[in-house]
Protein backbone atom coordinates (compact mmCIF):
# COMPACT_ATOMS: atom_id res chain seq x y z
CA UNK A 1 0.00 0.00 0.00
CA UNK A 2 2.56 2.55 0.94
CA UNK A 3 4.03 1.53 -2.50
CA UNK A 4 1.49 2.70 -4.16
CA UNK A 5 0.57 6.33 -2.32
CA UNK A 6 4.45 6.73 -3.39
CA UNK A 7 4.17 6.00 -6.92
CA UNK A 8 0.86 7.95 -6.72
CA UNK A 9 2.78 11.16 -5.19
CA UNK A 10 6.04 10.76 -7.67
CA UNK A 11 3.57 10.85 -10.62
CA UNK A 12 1.35 14.20 -8.84
CA UNK A 13 4.77 15.49 -9.04
CA UNK A 14 5.81 14.70 -12.24
CA UNK A 15 2.45 15.73 -13.79
CA UNK A 16 3.01 19.40 -11.65
CA UNK A 17 6.63 19.84 -13.31
CA UNK A 18 6.89 22.29 -15.88
CA UNK A 19 8.13 21.31 -19.48
CA UNK A 20 11.60 22.87 -18.43
CA UNK A 21 12.06 21.14 -14.98
CA UNK A 22 11.12 17.59 -17.47
CA UNK A 23 13.45 18.19 -19.49
CA UNK A 24 16.29 19.11 -16.73
CA UNK A 25 15.65 15.71 -15.03
CA UNK A 26 15.51 13.96 -18.44
CA UNK A 27 19.15 15.59 -18.91
CA UNK A 28 19.99 14.34 -15.63
CA UNK A 29 19.22 10.82 -15.75
CA UNK A 30 21.31 11.31 -19.22
CA UNK A 31 24.15 12.18 -17.40
CA UNK A 32 23.48 10.08 -14.80
CA UNK A 33 23.74 7.21 -16.88
CA UNK A 34 26.63 7.95 -18.53
CA UNK A 35 28.52 8.40 -15.74
CA UNK A 36 27.87 5.18 -14.32
CA UNK A 37 28.47 3.47 -18.26
CA UNK A 38 32.42 5.90 -17.96
CA UNK A 39 33.08 4.94 -14.26
CA UNK A 40 32.40 0.98 -15.58
CA UNK A 41 35.01 1.62 -18.63
CA UNK A 42 36.99 3.19 -15.93
CA UNK A 43 37.18 -0.04 -14.27
CA UNK A 44 38.00 -1.96 -17.32
CA UNK A 45 40.57 -0.30 -18.38
CA UNK A 46 42.67 0.06 -15.30
CA UNK A 47 42.38 -3.84 -14.93
CA UNK A 48 43.18 -4.10 -18.58
CA UNK A 49 46.05 -1.91 -17.88
CA UNK A 50 47.07 -4.16 -15.17
CA UNK A 51 46.40 -7.14 -17.05
CA UNK A 52 48.81 -5.99 -19.69
CA UNK A 53 51.21 -5.01 -17.21
CA UNK A 54 51.70 -8.37 -16.03
CA UNK A 55 51.70 -9.90 -19.38
CA UNK A 56 54.79 -7.53 -20.20
CA UNK A 57 56.77 -8.87 -17.04
CA UNK A 58 55.77 -12.52 -17.77
CA UNK A 59 57.59 -11.80 -21.39
CA UNK A 60 60.27 -10.41 -19.68
CA UNK A 61 60.76 -13.31 -17.46
CA UNK A 62 60.49 -15.24 -20.59
CA UNK A 63 62.88 -13.48 -22.63
CA UNK A 64 65.38 -13.60 -19.68
CA UNK A 65 64.96 -17.08 -19.29
CA UNK A 66 65.35 -17.86 -23.54
CA UNK A 67 68.38 -16.33 -23.47
CA UNK A 68 70.25 -17.68 -20.44
CA UNK A 69 69.44 -20.68 -21.77
CA UNK A 70 70.55 -19.63 -25.24
CA UNK A 71 73.96 -18.60 -23.31
CA UNK A 72 74.56 -22.01 -21.82
CA UNK A 73 74.00 -23.59 -25.27
CA UNK A 74 76.68 -21.56 -26.92
CA UNK A 75 79.14 -22.28 -23.92
CA UNK A 76 78.39 -26.13 -23.81
CA UNK A 77 78.58 -25.69 -28.18
CA UNK A 78 81.74 -23.84 -27.46
CA UNK A 79 83.65 -25.98 -25.30
CA UNK A 80 82.99 -29.25 -27.24
CA UNK A 81 84.20 -26.92 -30.52
CA UNK A 82 87.29 -26.64 -28.30
CA UNK A 83 87.43 -30.29 -27.14
CA UNK A 84 86.98 -31.46 -31.06
CA UNK A 85 90.12 -28.89 -32.24
CA UNK A 86 92.19 -30.78 -29.65
CA UNK A 87 91.60 -34.21 -31.03
CA UNK A 88 91.99 -33.03 -34.65
CA UNK A 89 95.12 -31.52 -33.49
CA UNK A 90 95.97 -35.27 -31.87
CA UNK A 91 94.61 -36.95 -34.78
CA UNK A 92 96.63 -34.95 -36.96
CA UNK A 93 100.16 -35.25 -34.97
CA UNK A 94 99.78 -38.89 -35.02
CA UNK A 95 98.75 -38.78 -38.64
CA UNK A 96 101.73 -36.89 -39.63
CA UNK A 97 103.94 -39.02 -37.30
CA UNK A 98 102.60 -42.58 -39.24
CA UNK A 99 103.28 -40.39 -42.03
CA UNK A 100 106.80 -39.61 -41.11
CA UNK A 101 107.52 -43.07 -39.94
CA UNK A 102 106.31 -44.93 -43.53
CA UNK A 103 108.28 -42.25 -45.37
CA UNK A 104 111.63 -43.32 -43.76
CA UNK A 105 111.12 -46.84 -43.68
CA UNK A 106 113.98 -47.44 -45.20
CA UNK A 107 116.36 -45.83 -42.73
CA UNK A 108 114.82 -47.39 -39.26
CA UNK A 109 117.19 -49.26 -37.57
CA UNK A 110 115.87 -52.70 -36.78
CA UNK A 111 114.57 -53.41 -32.77
CA UNK A 112 114.66 -49.61 -32.49
CA UNK A 113 111.28 -48.62 -33.83
CA UNK A 114 109.51 -49.38 -30.23
CA UNK A 115 111.68 -46.75 -28.50
CA UNK A 116 109.76 -44.05 -30.84
CA UNK A 117 106.78 -42.28 -29.85
CA UNK A 118 104.76 -39.13 -31.51
CA UNK A 119 105.91 -37.59 -27.79
CA UNK A 120 109.61 -38.70 -27.34
CA UNK A 121 111.14 -38.50 -30.73
CA UNK A 122 113.33 -41.97 -32.27
CA UNK A 123 116.90 -41.81 -30.90
CA UNK A 124 119.14 -43.55 -33.12
CA UNK A 125 116.36 -45.06 -35.41
CA UNK A 126 117.60 -44.14 -38.51
CA UNK A 127 120.88 -44.71 -39.88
Amino acid sequence: MELDEEREKRKSLENAMSEGEKALKKRVNVLGSNLEQLTQMYHQLVSQKSLKKIDAQVILFLVSIISKLTENELKKREERIIKLEVQLNDALELVNWKIFLITNVDKIVPGEIRSCTKFSPCKNVFS
